[in-house]
């Protein structure tokens, strides 16, 4: 039948489980909020993984990589074209912390970032100074642009402010116990994480992104109201 609606093509059905995505497109095929499709067309409407905003999704099913990839790859081209300006006007190394990192850190608070990519990133700051190799990128990048603006200052400071609002939201909505869903989401998040060998790879979310944050820097989030420090400090 006549589907009576317009449906962009970028619409895509995302789910943890592969059956459930087909279960809600035929559906809407059923109702004619969508046209009737080929086999073909409707692998296509349930792909992988699918961008939302510049970020991509799979669903809580993995972590989704293939569009945060690709914005890294962005941002290094770009890095590429602030340090051979800097070469000729000293001023333009600054389009480092106004160009190339706002480009890769876009949408971080999703997600979050391990180490490793944190690391790669001070390092393209430290290129697009032009000093000679083998130099402390902490201390470079503290002396030319000041220490707040490090990748991972600005990294720490976008996904802690991401969870504050979670946990502000959350406060307004429900008297905040130890029974409320987004707690009972922390403490199955922190279960899998804590341990894991390959923690970074199984965050799938603004939660975990920030439990596997507190993690890397030597803290126990066993709570969002109870994280000790390394020191052993709630």
């Amino acid at each position: 039948s006549h589907c009576p609606y317009r449906i962009s093509p970028k619409t895509a059905i995302i789910s943890n489980a592969r059956g459930v995505a087909y279960g809600i497109l035929m559906d809407l095929e059923a109702k004619a909020l969508l046209p009737t499709r080929t086999a073909q067309e409707r692998m296509t409407s349930m792909p992988a993984e699918a961008r939302d905003l510049g970020l991509g999704s799979r669903g809580g099913r993995q972590r989704a990589n293939t569009y945060r990839n690709a914005r890294f790859r962005k941002a290094a081209i770009r890095n590429v074209k602030v340090a051979a300006f800097a070469k000729s006007n000293k001023k333009a190394k600054r389009l480092f912390t106004t160009g190339v990192v706002p480009t890769d850190l876009w949408g971080v608070e999703a997600y979050g970032l391990p180490p490793s990519h944190i690391r790669r990133l001070a390092r393209m700051g430290y290129n697009a100074l032009g000093l000679p190799r083998g130099g402390c990128h902490t201390t470079a990048i503290a002396i030319a642009y000041g220490e707040s603006q490090h990748p991972y200052a600005r990294y720490l400071a976008s996904i802690m402010r991401e969870w504050q609002g979670l946990w502000n939201a959350e406060s307004e909505r429900i008297h905040v116990d130890f029974g409320t869903p987004l707690v009972n989401i922390w403490r199955a998040t922190y279960a899998e994480l804590r341990w894991s060998g390959i923690r970074w790879r199984q965050v799938t979310g603004p939660v975990g992104a920030f439990i596997a944050t507190l993690l890397d820097l030597g803290w126990n989030p066993k709570h969002p109201v109870a994280c000790y420090s390394p020191q052993g400090q709630a």
